[in-house]
């Protein structure tokens, strides 16, 4: 091990190639649900092993997915479909047909659906959100509506909603409100499972707001939420538009406005604030392009240690091809950020980009995913648009329209985070490709140079962060240099399989401090040889 680690920094990188700047991760693509003729899904919300659909053009408002053993989704039985009881309106009159069912949130016995277009006392497209609860026997049922306390034609209430503890936020973003005509509201509900809701608080943007569209969007972690205000004016005079509003739970239980987000490059042709969520410590909110603006992009920003949230690190688009409205639907996850795009020309299906941020905070290209190997083969143009709904949990993606796909990353898991130079130890190197390329061969590369740009794999078509060394050539050239065990084999019919990186006792101190990374790649054996996937890049620090 000495030798190999003297080797890789003596001699230094022996190559580091150019070129692709696209890092292409491979995927498990499973479609997971596709719409009846007539019928759209609008929205997806996932909590935990559940998964909500609302329904455009149906009778009933939505579906309920739960998660099965084997890994897929399936309708959540005995009672899947979520049907609105229009006996507890309370004698305010809605009209099925208004219930076309435009967002959606959900815990995980409880479903939010959002209908901003429903009729409330008389009042066409006041909005209300229909409340379901699943039931001992496994049904779902509808226990209330929320309204707001004075409907209004054209409101809008319900056209977002977010649901997270005791808290529901519905954005009524035409709504009349105390800063001026159709500046828009976010109406904030205190809950319990299965239990009434109350009016908590109705949040307004800061006088003077103009029609700024308030609350097209909402978003809650714990005590924080997220309200996007994409009409916004950000410079009085300017066309440059869009902002989001930051609230924090004070003490006393009230919402209290603590940030307003802008972009730190406005520009005339993009619209900030056309997306957003927030995933404890950051932001993330989209910036997709209007008319000639480009291909749009993304902005994120963190709170700081004393509580301030600042500007961190935009994301663009880094396709081989130019997308439309990159930034149409966002989503976070501890730092990793999925960001939902049109795509044009015929048979166009979208794309979805995950990024995940480096060290320095800056963000890294990890993977695009298209559904392309799941799409039917009747596919024509705007039938299968994936990008437009984007949830992110446990680093899987689900996305779609017409047709819902979940997108499960295959990837490469590390044990301990530290080995010891003194004592010796070892990381223990978990393979997950998926069963996809089960009985695939895979090798495994290393890198003690760290990570840079992306970089192309001799002999494949694939790119890899990791920084090609002297390293990389010792593992190749000596099978392993008994560092890695077994540094190359065959998947096993899960499309998993375990290596061990180890370090022997009394290693030189002068290692003390490197870090090594280490990724893998699989090949498919039959009919023939061919690269098949590379992985994400773990890493293991040689400590004292």
């Amino acid at each position: 091990m000495q030798s190999v680690l003297r080797y890789a920094l003596g001699v230094g990188a022996l190559f580091v190639l150019s070129g692709a700047a696209l890092a292409q991760y491979e995927l498990e693509t499973s479609l997971v649900l596709e719409s009846d003729s007539g019928t759209e899904f609008v929205d997806l919300a996932r909590s935990s092993d559940r998964l909500a659909i609302a329904i455009e053009g149906a009778l009933h408002q939505g579906l309920a997915l739960v998660r099965s053993n084997d890994g897929s989704w399936a309708p959540d039985e005995p009672a899947s479909e979520l049907f609105v009881n229009l006996a507890l309106t309370g004698g305010i009159t809605f009209e099925v047909e208004d219930f076309e069912s435009f967002a959606i949130a959900a815990q995980r016995t409880e479903i939010l659906i959002g209908s901003p277009s429903s009729r409330v006392a008389g009042q066409s497209s006041a909005g209300s959100v229909a409340r379901f609860a699943r039931q001992p026997d496994g049904a779902w049922t509808n226990i209330e509506f929320l309204t707001t306390p004075t409907p209004d034609s054209v409101d809008a209430f319900g056209a977002s909603v977010a649901y997270s503890g005791p808290w529901i936020a519905v954005g009524s973003p035409n709504q009349d409100s105390a800063s001026g005509s159709a500046t828009g509201a976010v109406h904030v509900f205190r809950t319990a499972p299965g239990q009434p809701s109350t009016l908590w608080q109705i949040l307004a943007p800061p006088a003077p707001a103009g029609q700024s569209d308030f609350g097209t969007q909402v978003a809650i972690s714990g005590g924080t939420l997220v309200v996007t205000a994409p009409k916004s004016v950000v410079v009085p005079g300017s066309s440059a538009q869009g902002k989001v509003f930051v609230y924090e739970l004070a003490p006393d239980d009230a919402w209290a406005l603590v940030a307003e987000l802008q972009s730190t490059d406005p520009d005339t042709y993009r619209r900030f604030a056309s997306s957003a969520d927030i995933d404890g410590d950051l932001i993330a909110v989209g910036e997709h392009a209007i008319g000639l603006g480009g291909p749009g992009r993304a902005e994120t920003f963190r709170r700081s240690t004393v509580g301030v949230w600042e500007p961190a690190h935009p994301i663009a688009p880094e396709y081989v091809y130019e997308p439309f409205e990159f930034g149409r639907s966002i989503a976070v996850e501890d730092s990793t950020v999925a960001i939902g795009a049109r795509m044009p020309g015929p048979n166009a299906t979208g794309v979805v980009s995950v990024h995940t941020m480096r060290s320095d905070g800056t963000w890294k290209l990890e993977r695009l995913l298209t559904g392309s190997k799941s799409a039917p083969e009747d596919l024509s143009d705007n039938e299968y648009s994936v990008g437009t709904n984007v949830q992110l949990e446990n680093g899987e993606v689900l996305t779609g329209d017409s047709y819902v796909l979940a997108f499960e990353p295959a990837y490469l898991a590390r044990g301990s985070l530290g080995v010891s130079a003194a004592n010796g130890g070892s990381q223990a190197l978990v393979l997950h490709g998926g069963p996809e390329r089960a009985f695939h061969a895979f090798v495994l590369l290393g890198s003690m140079s760290g990570l840079g740009p992306p970089t192309p794999i001799p002999g494949t078509p694939f790119v890899t962060d990791l920084v090609l060394d002297a390293y990389t050539d010792a593992l190749v050239g000596g099978l392993g240099a008994g560092v890695i065990d077994p540094f190359f084999g065959v998947l096993d019919e899960t499309g998993r399989a375990s290596s061990l990186f180890a370090l022997p006792a009394g290693t030189d101190p002068a290692f003390i401090g490197s870090t090594l990374h280490h990724a893998y790649v699989t090949f498919q054996l039959v009919p023939f040889v061919e690269p098949a996937l590379v992985s994400n890049s773990v890493s293991v620090e040689i400590v004292q």
